[in-house]
């Protein structure tokens, strides 16, 4: 799919729960400064999954369960938070081992 996007949206995190790999879809619909974090049910930072300018289209991203310090995240719940330009999303993630 070419065409780019006429809104900003993130879609549902799939699958979910999951283990250990879930995926989701950033649709921009303009170029955007974005940063795309996974926090735990605490508000610690787990993962940062991207961050910079991205062009408008669409953008598959995936996490898979991993910690920045190249650890496996354990069991529990978890925020997907993406911000781009003044857009900010957040979505509940389970991972279940």
């Amino acid at each position: 799919d070419t065409a780019i996007p006429s809104v900003f949206s993130v879609s549902e995190n799939y699958p979910n729960p999951f283990n250990p790999r879930t995926r989701f879809t950033l649709s921009l619909p303009e170029r955007s400064n974005i940063v795309v974090n996974i926090y735990d049910i605490l508000g610690r930072q787990v993962a940062l999954l991207a961050e910079g300018d991205y062009n408008a289209g669409r953008y598959r991203m995936e996490w898979a369960g991993m910690t920045d310090m190249n650890a496996a995240a354990p069991s529990g719940v978890y925020l997907l938070v993406v911000q781009a330009g003044n857009h900010v999303f957040k979505h509940k993630m389970i991972m279940m081992k």
